[in-house]
């Protein structure tokens, strides 16, 4: 009575089919887990090919580059020397890290399904704060000059600034929404307040 159920050799084929398939899925779903949604992955990965430090070392001074570090600059004439030296400075490399980890993060939430669309958000601060030290270092004798004092008087002169933007914005906003002005591209000065 306990006699082997012989089946058709399709339905064996069949069963390890499944259970290859079954093993090569649950495999997959282990590596994407341990990979793909591991943000300690992408950082190991980024660490172990000196991504940052060659952001300094190949990117910013690739020929290639030139053209966007100049548009940074409205195409001021600063040697590439020094905007390559000092963007260390503006941006240092636990600067640029911390802002890939934020990235990598919530790229990680977005393909876990925690979040509904892919928000890509960027801290600025440390970068204005290196920005605004640099500038003083550099600007320290002209904003002085201006001053008409021997030591600049940075928050004055900020303060001084921002009124100027704040007065400027409006005439600024009515000039570019305006219909015979040139087009908002177009390098020109703006016009005259009365």
């Amino acid at each position: 009575m306990n006699a082997l159920v012989r089946h058709p050799p399709w339905v064996e084929v069949l069963v390890r089919c499944v259970a290859v398939l079954g093993l090569t899925v649950l495999a997959a779903a282990a590596v994407v887990r341990s990979t793909v949604l591991d943000p300690g992955f992408y950082g190991q990965v980024l660490e172990d090919e000196r991504a940052y430090q060659r952001f300094y070392d190949e990117v910013l001074v690739d020929p290639g580059s030139t053209p966007f570090t100049s548009d940074l600059l409205d195409r001021l004439p600063v040697p590439q020397s020094t905007i390559t030296a000092n963007l260390k400075v503006v941006i240092p490399p636990e600067t640029l890290r911390t802002m890939g980890d934020g990235q990598i993060a919530e790229i990680v939430h977005y393909l876990e399904g925690e979040g509904d669309r892919l928000r890509i958000t960027v801290d600025l601060e440390p970068v204005v704060a290196n920005l605004e030290r640099l500038s003083q270092a550099y600007f320290g004798d002209a904003v002085a000059a201006l001053q008409n004092r021997s030591e600049p008087d940075f928050q004055a002169f900020v303060q001084r600034v921002s009124d100027w933007w704040r007065g400027w914005w409006p005439v600024r906003r009515r000039w570019r929404s305006c219909r015979r002005c040139p087009s908002p591209t177009a390098r020109r000065s703006p016009p005259r307040t009365r």
